[in-house]
């Protein structure tokens, strides 16, 4: 029994450090991409500003660049604040829904504003989520990692 434990033990932990080493794998790669991706940036930056100065003159062409840099930065804030708000929107339509599902199923059941309706509703609840409990994850794709 305890060899079975012990085994059971060693596994769920080769496995944990398996994934850990995976990702620590991956957030060095991603910081290499990143830096590269960080100099590609700079490079084209510096190739714009030569271009610009070139054209325009070097003062209206830094302050072409910097304008379109501090254009690029509000557009991608206002997409921000609109996807933020958006989902404010629908966390309280959903928590309304599930108010208002909630009020109609007590409704519904004679007694459940009672002690012993609301422990009823507890034991009902209780007994719905081990009944859940066994078969949660069964129909699921595996997960890799």
């Amino acid at each position: 029994m305890i060899a079975e434990l012990e085994r059971i033990a060693s596994s769920i932990a080769a496995g944990y450090k398996r994934r850990m080493r995976q990702r620590a794998r991956d957030a060095a790669l991603y910081g290499i991409a990143g830096l590269i991706l960080l100099t590609a940036y700079a490079a084209a930056i510096g190739g714009l500003a030569l271009y610009l100065a070139q054209r325009f003159g070097p003062i209206t062409g830094l302050f072409i660049l910097s304008g379109s840099a501090v254009l690029l930065a509000l557009i991608l804030i206002l997409i921000i604040r609109r996807q933020a708000a958006a989902e404010a929107r629908f966390e309280a339509a959903l928590a309304e829904a599930r108010q208002s599902t909630l009020a109609t199923v007590l409704t519904l059941i004679p007694g459940a504003g009672s002690a012993t309706g609301v422990a009823i509703l507890a034991a009902l609840g209780f007994a719905a989520g081990l009944s859940m409990g066994k078969d949660a994850g069964k129909d699921d794709p595996p997960k890799d990692g």
